[in-house]
């Protein structure tokens, strides 16, 4: 069974993380995607909430996942107790997916928003 997941930051394929290589290497890219939040600058990753009266997008990238459990098992481990993993609506193209999106989910007011939606 495959899955979709939505990484918006140190995840994304330009990024050198060792983790980042291993999700473009066990996936199938599938295209840019965005989601209504807002995305905060946590120092080396930004962190991604969604608040009912969202007005801005954050824009990332959509990978399909053929071996779940191996895959999210690590991704799991490298977003560590400050991200939950839940599954949420994203915009790919003209198409809405159901994708695994990691929320940030600790305070955010001492953390600059980034506006733009972009990591």
């Amino acid at each position: 069974m495959t899955e979709k997941l939505f990484v918006y930051g140190t995840l994304k394929r330009d990024q050198q993380h060792n983790e980042a290589r291993f999700l473009s290497s066990n996936s199938n890219f599938l295209g840019a995607g965005k989601i209504k939040g807002q995305l905060f600058d946590l120092g080396n990753y930004p962190g991604l909430t969604l608040p009912e009266n969202a007005d801005t997008w954050v824009f990332g990238e959509v990978f399909e996942i053929e071996d779940v459990n191996k895959v999210l098992r690590v991704i799991d481990e490298y977003e560590g107790d400050e991200f939950d993993r839940v599954e949420k609506p994203v915009f790919v193209g003209d198409q809405v997916l159901n994708c695994w999106v990691y929320l940030f989910n600790r305070n955010t007011s001492l953390f600059p928003r980034l506006t733009e939606g972009i990591y």
